[in-house]
């Protein structure tokens, strides 16, 4: 934020001793299966849980020690260099249009597999949570509708868990949602679809300054299920407008 803003932010999780969204997947001698980045202890990775897919206040702490395999750690680090550096080289994935571009489809067979590897080893890490934001378009486009539904949920849970908590009035934040209860229902979960088109509202009556009526998302997606979707649950969602 300071290089690309000019702004030295001090809230909570800036100034917090571990970075939560850095979490690997390490076992403790403690018996905890979790460590991450600790940026105030000179950058070692330390006993503790959290991650973007889950909650650091609902799970177990942890003993806060840092990784006794020095070696690991630094293999582990210099990997998730490495994951990052690629994911920056791509261009930007589009949120909400489907069909939409495959932002990994370029990517080497060796590029692939060290990404690939680094999500699936260290799956509450914000690298994994980027997988699976851009695995979407290529899930989609080869009809495998419910594991994109899934890495789409895995995406929104892990913003969930980044953003603060009740943020609302963010139009992506509605991109995301509305692409999430489009593949929810594409893939027979109507009730997850239902509650992702409510928490687009939520966003849009903040942008709007009123809550708009269900039907007006229409435009989102062009697709029979979509307009049968929102007719469907219109009058449940549109009790509020």
């Amino acid at each position: 934020i300071q290089e690309e803003w000019r702004f030295l932010c001090r809230c909570d999780r800036c100034e917090a001793e571990l970075d939560h969204t850095r979490a690997f997947c390490f076992e403790c001698s403690c018996g905890a299966r979790g460590f991450v980045f600790a940026p105030s202890s000179g950058g070692m990775l330390c006993c503790g849980s959290g991650g973007v897919g889950s909650s650091a206040s609902s799970t177990d702490p942890g003993c806060g020690a840092r990784l006794e395999d020095r070696q690991r750690e630094s293999r582990a680090l210099e990997a998730e260099g490495q994951a990052e550096a690629l994911l920056a080289e791509l261009e930007d994935p589009d949120d909400l249009a489907l069909p939409c571009p495959d932002t990994l489809k370029g990517l080497s067979l060796q590029a692939a597999q060290l990404l690939f590897g680094f999500a699936n080893d260290h799956p509450l890490h914000r690298v994994s949570a980027e997988v699976s934001r851009r695995r979407v378009a290529a899930l989609f486009a080869q009809g495998r509708l419910e594991e994109a539904a899934a890495a789409q949920r895995a995406f929104v849970g892990a913003l969930a868990a980044m953003l603060p908590e009740g943020l609302r009035g963010v139009r992506w934040l509605a991109e995301v949602h509305g692409r999430l209860a489009y593949l929810s229902e594409l893939s027979g979960e109507r009730g997850q679809a239902t509650a992702a088109l409510e928490l687009v509202l939520d966003n849009l009556q903040v942008v709007f300054n009123y809550r708009p009526v269900v039907q007006s998302l229409a435009g989102m997606f062009e697709s029979e299920a979509w307009w049968k979707l929102l007719d469907v649950v219109a009058p449940e969602l549109n009790r509020l407008c």
